[in-house]
């Protein structure tokens, strides 16, 4: 069997036939092939990580003489690199020496500088409750002030539609300004961030004081999908009604149109009184709108709406589609 060809008869589980087309559509198979060579099978959950390196990184031999020997992956033609999958983990994949997990991300992705994010866990005392779902499903009432509609977040990662490489800390560039400034204290626009691990929001338009239109970034390397949401929020005033609405929704239907509510998480609330994520939101409601769908198709586009009141001034808080869990959790 010649370097580029693949056994199929070695694909002995849906799980290893899964991954395989998986991988290969993600780019960690380039085409020009790896043989297994020692074990005829791929490598386990835990081996599947992309090594790819920072492009002006001089270790390319270093590396290649660490893996030497140790690795299944057949030496007989060098893949390119940003397609070799090591047999293990080191420091530049991931794991650190001290046993600390650092994600890595696609180069176009930029990635706050900034630690990880931990919020507490904490079950409910009671079961959640849901909310009575509104009989009227149109749109909901915005705020009387429609001369405001401005920009105020706006962040989209200009990616090339499929995997290339990845590295520690995403973009070389870091992060750009992606929120407005604050004109003074007395501003009260909410400023939006979600360059973190699972955040998605690409842009907030502000419609009214309290009042945000919200695009959620698409899943990566997708056809636009889009159904959970993860961002943060900071500058809220308490006590006062804000409404949101994330308006490029996919789905026809929700389980938010049968009583389900969002998530909401205080780092004061978390901090003070150990509270962690809550279920929130009043005049929830899921509807289809009227705004062209981003592929000049026909398929329509959904809004999810809800209004909140916080609690405290001077926090940071997270809203959710459900309790964030990310690839950094899970190592």
């Amino acid at each position: 069997m010649e370097v580029g060809e693949f056994n199929y008869s070695l694909i002995s589980s849906p799980y290893d036939s899964f991954m395989r087309k998986h991988l290969q559509h993600y780019g960690y198979f380039s085409g020009r092939g790896e043989v297994i060579k020692k074990y005829g099978f791929f490598p386990s959950k835990s081996q599947l990580i992309s090594s790819s390196s920072d492009s002006d990184s001089s270790s390319s031999d270093e590396e290649n003489e660490k893996y030497k020997g140790k690795s299944s992956i057949s030496d007989t033609k060098q893949p390119i690199r940003q397609a070799r999958i090591p047999y293990g983990f080191n420091s530049r994949g991931g794991i650190n020496d001290d046993g600390s997990f650092e994600p890595r991300w696609p180069i176009e992705v930029e990635v706050l500088n900034e630690p990880r994010i931990k919020h507490i866990s904490t079950s409910p005392a009671q079961p959640e409750i849901f909310f009575k779902p509104m009989t009227n499903t149109g749109p909901a009432v915005r705020s009387n002030d429609e001369n405001i509609r401005r920009i105020v977040y706006d962040y989209s990662p200009e990616g090339c539609g499929y995997f290339i490489r990845s590295r520690i800390g995403g973009n070389r560039e870091g992060c750009r300004q992606a929120a407005v400034s604050l004109r003074n204290s007395e501003d009260t626009t909410v400023l939006f961030e979600s360059r973190f691990e699972s955040g998605n929001l690409m842009k907030a338009i502000q419609v009214g004081e309290f009042d945000y239109e919200l695009y959620l970034r698409y899943d990566l390397y997708t056809k636009r999908n889009t159904q959970w949401f993860y961002f943060r929020l900071q500058n809220i005033r308490a006590g006062k009604r804000y409404r949101f609405t994330i308006v490029n929704f996919f789905k026809p239907t929700s389980l938010y149109s049968y009583g389900m509510k969002p998530l909401i998480y205080s780092v004061l609330d978390a901090e003070d009184k150990g509270i962690g994520w809550q279920r929130c939101g009043e005049d929830i409601v899921y509807y289809k709108n009227n705004l062209p769908a981003p592929d000049d198709s026909s398929s329509s586009l959904y809004s999810l709406s809800w209004t909140c009141k916080f609690p405290n001034n001077n926090d940071t808080y997270y809203f959710a589609h459900c309790y964030p869990y990310t690839y950094s959790d899970l190592q």
